[in-house]
């Protein structure tokens, strides 16, 4: 791993700024498209950016299922109109199943070749691909004010196997399993050091600890533990479906709980979850996915909206936008080729 830079870490292809004391983020996950998809998320889009118009839009992942460049730009294209013809800065963050259809390297140079895309490709020595931060610099552009990360989950353990150089037989799920006994990856070790090195150089330079959020794809296994004690970590929102959080614990959440800088930890993956919550301090929380060609839910559908303020950014307001309030009926499924 490669010393940390905190000139590279605040160089952006376009400046993130607080203006007027405000900044919103936009996140959304589980897009599933790709040709032959439904038109109806081209327009689930348009209307979720048109209602929220954010500063920033987070796409987190499960976003294409385009089999090479060409068609994964023509896709891009029609996807991000509603950021690009606005001029909104916007980033993407890989998720599991990004990491069938071709090599995420090759498909995040066609990412970072929209002119409004700001998100980097993470450091080649460490684990992934969309490992990033985002820094939102203060109104007069002096210093960081709020930091939004972004880490690659990854897909399953087997590629955390090969990765480390682990035996054949290694297998993290038993019958008596902890969690929900799935085999999904998750941040890993290194992921997690690179964190902790950069936010201390972001801390360095702004002359404090920066606030944050971090986005990932797969969910921790912490979001079971909100999901498993509603009343003490103020539950809100909907479970449609099991966590889909892996069985090996990584520590991801005790990294960012010992750094103190990340005030909420928030995912897509499940797309008939919505739910948020707050452990030890730290919220965790889904963005209800966007999906119209997977499995789908009209109820759930949706996105995550952070509204932060300059001058209190640890205590930013975050809330759902469903599909449904700003479209009505014609934001429900009408359309399943590939299901």
């Amino acid at each position: 791993m490669k010393d940390i830079d905190i000139n590279e870490l605040l160089t952006l292809k376009l400046p993130l700024r607080f203006k007027n004391g405000r900044f919103r983020v936009l996140m959304m996950s589980d897009l599933h498209g790709g040709p032959g998809g439904s038109p109806q998320l081209y327009d689930a889009v348009e209307a979720m950016v048109a209602h929220t118009l954010p500063d920033l839009v987070v796409v987190d992942g499960d976003t294409s299922w385009a089999t090479d460049e060409k068609s994964q730009k023509e896709y891009l294209a029609t996807l991000t109109e509603p950021f690009e013809k606005r001029g909104i800065p916007w980033c993407h963050i890989f998720g599991n199943h990004d990491h069938g259809y071709m090599p995420n390297e090759v498909s995040e140079t066609v990412f970072e070749s929209f002119p409004h895309c700001v998100n980097k490709r993470g450091d080649p020595e460490i684990t992934g691909v969309s490992n990033y931060v985002l820094p939102v610099m203060s109104g007069d552009g002096t210093k960081p004010v709020f930091n939004v990360w972004a880490l690659d989950s990854g897909d399953n353990m087997r590629e955390f196997r090969a990765r480390w150089g682990l035996p054949e037989d290694f297998w993290p799920v038993m019958p008596n399993y902890i969690y929900e006994g799935r085999d999904y990856n998750s941040v890993s070790f290194d992921q997690q050091m690179w964190y902790w090195q950069a936010s201390l150089a972001l801390e360095k330079y702004a002359g404090a600890r920066v606030p944050g959020i971090m986005i990932m794809h797969i969910p921790i296994p912490e979001f079971k533990t909100v999901a498993l004690n509603r009343e003490a970590c103020g539950y809100r929102g909907n479970q449609g479906e099991s966590v889909g959080c892996g069985e090996l614990n990584t520590g991801l959440f005790a990294t960012a709980l010992q750094r103190g800088d990340i005030r909420g930890i928030y995912a897509g993956h499940d797309h008939f979850n919505d739910f948020s919550g707050t452990y030890c301090g730290i919220e965790l929380g889904y963005d209800g996915g966007m999906d119209y060609d997977c499995y789908v839910c009209d109820e759930v559908r949706g996105a995550r909206v952070f509204d932060i303020d300059e001058n209190d950014p640890a205590n930013y307001k975050t809330y759902l936008v469903k599909i449904r309030d700003i479209m009505g009926a014609k934001g429900d499924n009408k359309h399943l080729p590939h299901s």
